[in-house]
């Protein structure tokens, strides 16, 4: 995988640290009116184990794919391919994905990141292109939250108040609805911003760490390898690194599992999952004209696939067929 080498903003030249966007869903259940803790989280233990993702000998390939973009004008980018000498070859799969854009995807632009989580095999499309992170900013949102609670620097438990002025945006889940002032622990906070992609939630967190001596945005770039911090964007490839980390969870941190349960529940069943009747851990991001997803599918060979796209004509039909032609690729070849 390429890496994103462009150089990370300072803390002092921070300007915006949250740019979730307003996004149109329709949770379960109405929770608004509520701070109720949700199922206490397990106790951390210590020590660090070894990746879980198993070694192969790999080729990589690069070749370059075609998408149409805003106005008729052909956008190129390369793509990258991974490959296992004793799996069935990903180019198959590469070929399919874009032949399937060049058929539906008439205007827009799109990325799109494959990873088999077994063999390691990967494909990736237009790979650093840069988008609005919008809500999958919450992933590493809530992972360096949890890393730091794992290392015994940050009490879950903790209790932050709801600042209207400062936090308030148009949201789902708990804090919809909240009284100026209402509180509620961290580890609710995270809850919401993942299970209802809670934009209230998620700035609270935000603007706590706004109040230390760095920006959850630097932090984040800093932990990750991201360049969030520069102007609220990310692209596939970080997206992808950040749920291989997630996966593979290789301090062993309990609170990962955590994460992975409230993905898995997630009130949005729309964009890859739609066509899925699979368990799968996601987050969706959905920001003017940006509409993201970024899932980890538990087929019996787990994979990730992650499609960042901007201003895409037909995106509520194409990426539902998209995640659908990846699983049958999947399910088909890796059984």
């Amino acid at each position: 995988m390429t890496t994103d080498t462009s150089e990370t903003a300072t803390p002092s030249s921070q300007t915006s640290d949250c740019s979730s966007g307003s996004e149109t869903w329709e949770p379960a259940a109405s929770l608004s009116q509520t701070t109720q803790e949700p199922a206490a989280s397990p106790e951390p233990t210590a020590a660090a184990t070894t990746s879980k993702a198993a070694e192969h000998s790999r080729t990589t390939t690069t070749g370059q794919a075609t998408l149409a973009s805003e106005g008729s004008t052909d956008q190129t980018g390369t793509d990258e391919l991974t490959l296992a000498t004793d799996q069935p070859d990903v180019t198959e799969l590469a070929d399919q994905i874009n032949s399937f854009i060049a058929e539906n995807v008439s205007q827009g632009e799109l990325s799109l990141a494959y990873v088999d989580l077994d063999s390691e095999q990967s494909y990736m499309l237009n790979a650093t292109e840069s988008y609005k992170a919008a809500s999958t900013i919450k992933v590493p949102m809530s992972m360096y939250c949890y890393d730091q609670a794992f290392k015994g620097e940050l009490d879950l438990n903790m209790t932050l108040t709801y600042d209207q002025a400062e936090d308030y945006e148009a949201t789902g889940g708990l804090m919809s609805g909240a009284a100026d002032g209402q509180t509620a622990t961290l580890q609710t906070l995270l809850h919401s911003a993942i299970l209802y992609s809670d934009n209230i939630a998620t700035n609270m967190i935000f603007r706590y760490w706004r109040q230390t001596s760095e920006s959850l945005s630097y932090r984040m770039d800093q932990a990750f390898d991201m360049h969030y911090s520069e102007d609220s964007e990310m692209n596939v490839e970080e997206a992808c690194r950040l749920l291989e980390r997630l996966y593979e969870n290789p301090d062993d941190n309990p609170y990962y599992d955590v994460l992975l349960t409230d993905m898995k529940n997630s009130d949005w069943n729309r964009y890859l999952t739609a066509e899925l009747s699979v368990s799968v851990a996601h987050k969706y991001g959905l920001f003017d004209g940006n509409q993201h997803d970024v899932t980890l599918v538990y087929t019996p060979h787990p994979y990730i696939l992650i499609v960042y796209s901007r201003n895409l004509s037909g995106a509520e039909q194409i990426l539902p067929q998209l995640g659908l032609l990846v699983y049958n690729w999947q399910t088909e070849t890796r059984g």
